[in-house]
């Protein structure tokens, strides 16, 4: 008797005597499977090459791609990119199916925060959980920010749709990359007087402003009149 753990999945398979009185000998004729999923397989010496088992249908088929650049600059510092993802369900039986939507292990080294709906998006199985019916196409964008203000290139965030529960059955893999711009230091401000009336012109001369830890071309002291 032939079974398997997920209801969904279902196989036409001849069995075999084997000439040699091995165990029997299976063939997949069709079928549809899930976690893992059955793939067409091939003799690799005697008639190299020769089918064996038929493939079967693809029960979860994700497909995640981005709608737009994967590449944001010049976002100001504690300002935020904002990528548009576009989530696929493609199963070839039109089932319904639960995918992660995750960061890929060690491509975010340097802790970017992302989140999608409000909710912090992590790595690996603590991503986020969507469940999708077949043929279902969804939007949604995903934050990007600065994990520390002093980290401003964010480069190759991988993000990948994948089966709840079967690792290899995954989506192709997109690329983000976020630059953001420095930020200046504080800068202080003070003026000799607030007021500056006709006949205080000629003793005062104008406003006289001095500007302290201005980063760049140096501005110790300004005259507006």
């Amino acid at each position: 008797m032939l079974c398997d753990s997920d209801p969904r999945s279902a196989l036409t398979v001849n069995v075999y005597k084997s000439p040699i009185g091995w165990g029997p000998v299976f063939r997949t004729l069709g079928g549809q499977t899930v976690n893992p999923y059955a793939d067409a397989t091939y003799t690799k010496y005697y008639k190299k090459n020769s089918l064996l088992d038929v493939a079967t249908m693809r029960i979860e088929y994700p497909q995640l791609e981005v709608v737009g650049s994967t590449e944001i600059t010049d976002v100001p510092t504690g300002g935020e990119a904002r990528f548009k993802l576009q989530l696929t369900n493609l199963s070839e039986t039109n089932s319904t199916c639960n995918y992660i939507l995750e960061v890929t292990d060690n491509s975010n080294p340097n802790g970017a925060a992302l989140s999608m709906d409000g909710a912090a998006l992590s790595n690996g199985y603590n991503g986020r959980n969507i469940k999708m019916s077949g043929g279902e196409s969804i939007l949604k964008t995903l934050v990007v920010k600065q994990g520390k203000r002093s980290v401003l290139d964010y480069k190759d965030i991988l993000l990948v749709l994948r089966s709840e529960k079967d690792l290899s059955t995954h989506s192709d893999t997109v690329k983000l990359r976020v630059h953001f711009m420095p930020a200046s230091a504080k800068v202080n401000m003070k003026v000799t007087h607030t007021v500056l009336n006709k006949p205080d012109k000629k003793e005062y001369g104008g406003f006289h402003v001095t500007v302290k830890g201005y980063q760049g071309r140096a501005c110790p002291r300004i005259v507006m009149i």
